[in-house]
């Protein structure tokens, strides 16, 4: 189904949101809750999500193509295999997250908590991580070319 709604700010809250396959392409959302959502599939490409609540959610094959998404929490939440390039993750909070496959191409994960993230098999090329936070991050098999301040 789609979601057509171009301003969807504030007061938005739900625990159990599913909105698997949802297209909110160019959408403007400002400190709204979605935790433990699905959006499976989900097309937001191009969307303004700023400082989003999303602990927990379901983003698994999601398009967040050039999608702006500062200062969002989106812990524990599954970004397998989800469309991430061009995507502004700047201080965002992304602890023990799964991005595993996920492709972040010329992402920018700069003071970005990482820590205890999944990124093995991810696609960073070009991704900025300068001052991102990687303790027990796994970066295994990523494809780190590119990467701008990533300690070697």
């Amino acid at each position: 189904y789609e979601i057509s709604t171009r301003d969807w700010s504030s007061d938005v809250c739900s625990s159990d949101l599913n909105g698997a396959g949802a297209i909110l392409a160019g959408a403007l959302v400002d400190r709204a809750t979605i935790s433990d959502a699905n959006l499976s599939g989900a097309n937001l490409a191009g969307a303004s999500l700023l400082h989003l609540a999303a602990s927990g959610a379901n983003l698994h094959r999601a398009n967040f193509a050039a999608t702006l998404l500062v200062g969002a929490d989106f812990s524990k939440a599954n970004f397998s295999e989800a469309c991430l390039i061009g995507a502004n993750l700047s201080e965002a909070s992304l602890i023990g997250v799964n991005l595993s496959e996920a492709c972040l191409v010329g992402a920018n994960l700069s003071k970005a908590n990482l820590d205890g993230a999944d990124l093995s098999g991810a696609n960073l090329t070009g991704a900025n991580l300068t001052g991102a936070m990687l303790s027990r991050a796994n970066l295994a098999g990523a494809n780190l070319n590119g990467v701008a301040g990533l300690d070697q």
